[in-house]
């Protein structure tokens, strides 16, 4: 699988050009550049967060269930910044099903 996930953290949403905030947005081709894009953009006072994905290998379902899992870690993180990782992938989020466990090779 080929794989992006980026934290846009450039401040570019905080920007203005005359006047008028910068927004960021990936260029948009109609197909998925990657079979899975995650990009995090920290904006002025939250987080966004946009999801792209190759269609043949996931579904709408799977996707929802990868940025719940997501959000689950997050805020159990925030939490209790003492736990550990592996724990904290291992919880099941309350109403979806578990996920495979995925190893990422750099």
């Amino acid at each position: 699988l080929d794989t992006m996930f980026a934290l846009q953290n450039t401040k570019l949403s905080r920007s203005t050009f005359l006047q008028k905030k910068i927004l960021w947005l990936p260029f948009t081709t109609g197909t998925a550049l990657y079979d899975l894009n995650l990009q995090i953009e920290d904006g002025d006072s939250k987080f966004s967060a946009m999801w792209q994905f190759n269609r043949s290998l996931f579904s709408y379902h799977t996707i929802e269930s990868f940025r719940d899992t997501f959000i689950h870690i997050i805020e159990q993180s925030l939490g209790d910044s003492k736990k550990q990782i592996d724990y904290l992938t291992s919880m099941k989020t309350e109403g979806t099903k578990k996920l495979p466990e995925i190893e990422f090779d750099f």
